[in-house]
């Protein structure tokens, strides 16, 4: 992650895209920048289009306003990020190892869901000529803190699910471990390009710390050179299972390197948010998804297959008790074929 707070800019009505890197007065020992592509990574291709491009653009603001972080797909259109990509928060934080702020941090609000957009794809969207069109945020959800220490975690709900994107599942027991390996993946600058055409990835990272612990609060751990400038909110990916174990929060290395250069991401720890600390908020929001949710080691729940007739049938009151036999049968087998016409047209509606 870069020592200083770089996103893309995008001029969605202009139809232009810049780099817009926020200055900064402060030294890194005061609190690590919070907005955080992969540094000495490699390009990622379409197996991991669950992590998506996320902008906030608000035309409204003086000289149309906007940044870029990075997210992961937990259903087709329900996003996984850092709070502080959709709010508007310090530009940076120090944290204790309680989780509370030293130093910034600070969350004043969050923006409006309708100023949120996520785009899927290994290539940079062709903003140009308007041929990718971003799913809109409807709903943000996160735990309303009011600051980032311990919190730098939030999701948002999309008006529409993105086309052929594919979703991750996520760890909510048990954390990140300790030397765990991990891959990042994001949108952000490299060492090589501060505005990279394709989105890129980090194998073979090790979790260094996990809190609470110095400078990280009991919701966080630490990695070592990967992320930086746009790669916020971006996952860190257990290589074991491909789950998500956190989001991209903060980091720096304590240089003096300008805005936007990956100077500021080589030896660089950056700090993550753990999605198992948030258990509660992630499986509220898979419920106004309208989906289950994609543990760890589980199958996807959108592959399995649908739910034998039987249980449907039961659950919709239909299952058939044998009468006990008694004279007048022919009685009984008419209100019998009568119940039977009355769970097959039931069946008929709910198809």
């Amino acid at each position: 992650m870069s020592g200083r707070a770089c996103g893309l800019a995008l001029g969605l009505g202009l139809a232009w895209v810049v780099a817009a890197c926020e200055p900064s007065g402060e030294r890194e020992s005061a609190g690590a920048r919070v907005s955080s592509a992969i540094i000495h990574g490699t390009d990622s291709d379409a197996s991991e289009d669950a992590v998506v491009l996320v902008m906030h653009y608000d035309a409204i603001q003086i000289g149309g306003a906007a940044a870029g972080c990075s997210g992961t797909l937990l259903t087709p259109r329900l996003v996984l990020t850092a709070r502080h990509c959709v709010a508007a928060t310090d530009a940076s934080a120090s944290c204790d190892s309680a989780g509370n702020p030293t130093f910034g941090g600070v969350v004043s609000g969050d923006h409006l869901a309708s100023k949120l957009y996520a785009f899927v794809g290994p290539q940079r969207p062709d903003f140009l000529t308007g041929l990718d069109r971003g799913a809109r945020g409807v709903e943000i959800l996160d735990d309303a803190a009011k600051t980032l220490c311990n919190h730098d975690l939030a999701l948002i709900l999309l008006d529409r699910a993105l086309p052929g994107a594919k979703t991750a599942p996520v760890r909510l027991d048990g954390g990140p471990r300790f030397d765990e390996t991990v891959r990042v993946v994001g949108w952000g600058v490299t060492d090589t390009s501060s505005n990279p055409q394709t989105r890129q990835r980090r194998s073979g990272v090790k979790v260094l710390a996990v809190g609470p612990a110095e400078q990280l609060g009991p919701s966080e751990f630490k990695l070592g050179e990967s992320g930086c400038a746009g790669d916020s909110g971006g996952p860190a990916f257990a290589e074991s299972s491909g789950a998500v174990l956190g989001v991209l929060s903060r980091g720096g290395n304590g240089g003096q390197a300008t805005p936007g250069d990956p100077a500021a991401c080589l030896a660089a720890e950056n700090v993550f948010t753990s999605a198992a600390a948030f258990k509660d908020l992630i499986l509220g929001a898979y419920a106004k998804a309208g989906q289950d949710p994609w543990r760890e080691g589980e199958p996807d729940p959108a592959t399995l297959p649908p739910k034998a007739v039987a249980a449907e049938e039961a659950g919709s009151g239909c299952a058939l008790a044998s009468p006990p036999p008694r004279k007048g049968s022919g009685s009984v087998a008419a209100l019998a074929l009568a119940a039977v016409a009355a769970c097959v047209s039931r069946r008929r509606t709910r198809s």
